[in-house]
């Protein structure tokens, strides 16, 4: 006997908690270490990367790299609307800065 499926609004919580948990789930259970020489590092989902590109990506990384992780991010995520498209559940992103010293 097949199982019922999901109601939409179960399945939409169950992958709300799978995007809310798939970064610690990563970091903990896949690379639990890095070693890297890059002061900035990003982590995004599929989506992000899809939308805007390297390039793009790039372009916002070097114009906001001085403003602060936090404004650097919200560039990111924004300019997702410059492309026409809103943030999706998939542009994630997750900008972690190194320190050295």
């Amino acid at each position: 006997m097949a199982a019922a499926p999901w109601p939409p609004e179960e399945l939409a919580a169950a992958y709300d908690r799978l995007q809310r948990t798939t970064l610690a789930r990563v970091t903990v259970g896949t690379a639990p270490s890095a070693v890297t020489d890059a002061e900035l590092v990003l982590l995004t989902i599929d989506g992000l990367h899809d939308v805007l590109g390297d390039d793009r990506i790039s372009e916002l990384v070097a114009a906001h790299r001085h403003a602060g992780v936090a404004e650097l991010a919200r560039s990111l995520l924004d300019a997702t609307a410059d492309v026409g498209l809103a943030p999706q559940d998939n542009a994630s992103l997750a900008v972690i800065e190194t320190r050295r010293g």
